[in-house]
C-alpha cells in the first residue's frame, strides 16, 4: 500500500548563516534555520521577528476616515442619545462589540446598548428591517464592527430615520461604500493603512487608540488581549503589527484585568505562561462561536464583559454545554454530506445540499469537507421563506469573494473573505451553483490538485531522542503561529509505534510512537487521519512522520504530544 502523503524534508539553508544567527542571538539551531525559512536572513530582522519593535504599531490615523470617526463618536458625548453598538456573531465581531463596550466606557461613561444578530431570526449583518427596530427602540446612534461596509441601503435607510453611523469594518467594500458620518476600512481604495489584514476587533483597537490619543487617555494595551482573539479565530494574516499585538496580548491572558479573558485561558489547561495559538483556534474559538452557532452569541459577549471570575465561569459552563450538542449536531451533518460529496468527486467546486440542516454548523461542514476532498466547497440548505443560506471554504488558489462577486445577481445577501465567505441564493437556482462556481474556478485558473494537499514538506529534522520541554519553550518564543507564520513541521524518520493504533471519535488515531533506538515514548494524535489506520498498521514497525509538538495538559499533568502531519517516507533528501 502507498503512503497517505508525500513526505518532503526541509529545504537546504545556508549553514553558514545558520550557524551566524543562531549565535548571534543565542537560540538553538533549529530555530536559526526556522528564521531563515521565513526569510529573515539577517540578525536585526530575526530579532524584530523574535520581539516585534513598538515600530510595527502602526499610526491610526492614517487610517481614512479615521479623524472622522473620532470626531463623529466624540460629538455625541455632549448629547443624551442612545448609542448601539452593533456586531456579529462570531467571535471576531463579539471580541470587537466587547472591546467597544469596555473601552468606550472607560472613556466617556456612557451607558451604552449592543446588539449581536441571530444567525436564524436576523441572518448576516444590518437590515432594513433592524435599523428599523433599533430605531423604535430609541437608538439615535450606531457603531457598525465586522459589518457594514456593503450596508449601502441599510445605512440610508437610517440616515432617513435620523440615526448617525459610524462603521468600523475589515471586509472588502463593494463598488459603492455606504453613505455613513464615518467608514473605516482598511481596504477602501481610498485608505493607505499599510496593514490591510487587521480583523474587525484590530480595526476597532486602532479607532480606540485613535480616541485615545484624542481625549489623552492611556490604556489601550489592556485591550490587546481581545485582539488576539479576533485576530486568530478569523485566521487573519500575521503581518508585522497583527504579530505584534499577538505576541504582546497573549502573554498577558492568564493575568489579564479582564475576567473573562482569564477564565478562557484557563480552558487551555495552563495555570501560567503563554496562551498559544492553536489554543485560541482549537480551544477557545469553538466555545465562543457555539452558542451563536445554536442560537443566540449573547453569552459568549457576556463572559467577555463580566465582572468576575465566577460570573464568568457561569457562562463558561453553558458556553460548554453548547459546544457539546454543536459538535453532536455537526458530526451527523458531515457524515451526510461527505456521503452526497463523494459522488461528485468531478465537480472542481464541490457545493452539497441538504434540507433543514442546521445553519450554524455550515461551515465547520465545509471545512471538513475541504480536507477530505481537496477542494472549495459550499454547503447549503433550504429554507422556509424560499431563500437557502450557504457557508462556503476554499483552498489556495480559489478566490470566494471573487467569486461571489461573479454571480452576485443570484445572492440576496452574501459576504466574506478569499477563503471564507457566506451567501443567500434562492432555493431554485441552487441546481446552477455548480456551473457558476466552475466557471469562476476557470476565470480563476484553478485546477484541483491533490497531490498538493497530501504533499507536506518538513521546516525542521529532529531525532525524538533530542525532544524535550526545552525544545518545547524554545518553539513557543517562535509564536504567535497563524496565516504566513506556520508552525514549524519536524520531521523523525525510522520511527515504531508502540503498542496499539485506536481510532477514536472524530476519525482520529491515536498511538505512541518511539525512535528504533531505545528511547522515550511520545504519546501522538493524527486528527481526521481514520482513513489511513491500515497503512499505519501494516508499517508500524518503520515509518517516516512530520509532526507538531505541543504539550498535552490532562488532570493537571503535562505531556508532550506529537501532532501528525503526515505519515509515509520521505521522497527526497
Amino acid at each position: 500500500m502507498s503512503s497517505p502523503f508525500t513526505i518532503l524534508a526541509p529545504q537546504n539553508i545556508d549553514s553558514e548563516k545558520a550557524e551566524d544567527l543562531s549565535s548571534s542571538l543565542s537560540i538553538p539551531r533549529f530555530m536559526a534555520d526556522f528564521l531563515l525559512l521565513r526569510g529573515l536572513d539577517s540578525v536585526q530582522s530575526a530579532r524584530d521577528f523574535l520581539e516585534p519593535p513598538d515600530s510595527h504599531y502602526l499610526n491610526p490615523w492614517d487610517m481614512k476616515d479615521m479623524d472622522a470617526a473620532v470626531k463623529t463618536v466624540l460629538s455625541w458625548r455632549a448629547t443624551s442619545t442612545n448609542v448601539c453598538i452593533f456586531g456579529d456573531y462570531d467571535l471576531d465581531g463579539i471580541s470587537s462589540v466587547a472591546l467597544l463596550l469596555l473601552a468606550l466606557r472607560n472613556a466617556t461613561g456612557w451607558d451604552l446598548q449592543w446588539y449581536l444578530p441571530s444567525r436564524f431570526e436576523d441572518g448576516y449583518g444590518l437590515t432594513v428591517g433592524l435599523v428599523e427596530k433599533l430605531h423604535e427602540q430609541g437608538m439615535q446612534r450606531l457603531i457598525m464592527v465586522d459589518t457594514g461596509i456593503t450596508a449601502v441601503k441599510e445605512v440610508a435607510r437610517a440616515n432617513e430615520l435620523g440615526m448617525e453611523v459610524v462603521i468600523l469594518d475589515h471586509h472588502r467594500p463593494s463598488d459603492t461604500l455606504p453613505d455613513a458620518a464615518a467608514v473605516v476600512d482598511p481596504w477602501r481604495e481610498d485608505c493607505n493603512y499599510f496593514n490591510k489584514s487587521l480583523s474587525a476587533v484590530g480595526v476597532a483597537l486602532k479607532f480606540i487608540q485613535a480616541l485615545y490619543e484624542k481625549i489623552d487617555l492611556g490604556g489601550v494595551e489592556s485591550y490587546l488581549e481581545l485582539v488576539c482573539l479576533g485576530t486568530l479565530s478569523d485566521i487573519m494574516p500575521l503581518e508585522p503589527e497583527n504579530r505584534y499585538i499577538l505576541h504582546r496580548g497573549m502573554k498577558t491572558m492568564h493575568q489579564s484585568d479582564l475576567a473573562g479573558v482569564r477564565t478562557l485561558a484557563k480552558t487551555t489547561g495552563e495555570s501560567q505562561g503563554c496562551v498559544r495559538s492553536q489554543d485560541v483556534l482549537f480551544r477557545i474559538a469553538p466555545l465562543m462561536n457555539a452558542p451563536g452557532r445554536l442560537h443566540h452569541p449573547e453569552n459568549a459577549l457576556r463572559l467577555l464583559l463580566s465582572d468576575s471570575e465566577r460570573e464568568a465561569e457561569h457562562y463558561l459552563h453553558k458556553l460548554q454545554q453548547d459546544n457539546e450538542k454543536r459538535r453532536s449536531i455537526e458530526a451527523t451533518i458531515t457524515t451526510q454530506a461527505a456521503a452526497q460529496a463523494q459522488k461528485k468527486t468531478d465537480d472542481v467546486v464541490m457545493v452539497v445540499y441538504g434540507s433543514k440542516w442546521h445553519i450554524g454548523v455550515l461551515g465547520i461542514v465545509a471545512s471538513k469537507l475541504v480536507q477530505q476532498f481537496y477542494r472549495p466547497v459550499a454547503v447549503i440548505t433550504d429554507g422556509d421563506d424560499g431563500w437557502a443560506q450557504a457557508s462556503v471554504r476554499g483552498v489556495d488558489g480559489f478566490n470566494w469573494h471573487e467569486a461571489l462577486q461573479d454571480h452576485k445577481e443570484y445572492f440576496g445577501r452574501w459576504g466574506g473573505h478569499a477563503a471564507a465567505a457566506g451567501f443567500s441564493v434562492r432555493n431554485q437556482d441552487i441546481p446552477l451553483l455548480t456551473d457558476l462556481f466552475a466557471q469562476s474556478a476557470h476565470k480563476q485558473g484553478f485546477k484541483v490538485d491533490k497531490d498538493v494537499f497530501n504533499t507536506v514538506q518538513a521546516s525542521v529534522e529532529i531525532s525524538l531522542a533530542d525532544l524535550n520541554a526545552e525544545t518545547l519553550e524554545q518553539i513557543c518564543a517562535l509564536e504567535p503561529f497563524g496565516k504566513e507564520n506556520d508552525a514549524p513541521l519536524f520531521l523523525s524518520r525510522n520511527l515504531r509505534v508502540v503498542n496499539a493504533v485506536r481510532e477514536v471519535r472524530g476519525g482520529h488515531l491515536q498511538f505512541e510512537v518511539a525512535a528504533q533506538e531505545k528511547g522515550e515514548n511520545f504519546s501522538a494524535i493524527a486528527f481526521g487521519m481514520g482513513k489511513h489506520i491500515k497503512w499505519l498498521r501494516e508499517n508500524s514497525s518503520d515509518f517516516d512522520m512530520i509532526f507538531e509538538p505541543s504539550w498535552n495538559v490532562f488532570n493537571n499533568r503535562k505531556k508532550i504530544q506529537l501532532q501528525v502531519r503526515a505519515m509515509g517516507r520521505v521522497q527526497c533528501k
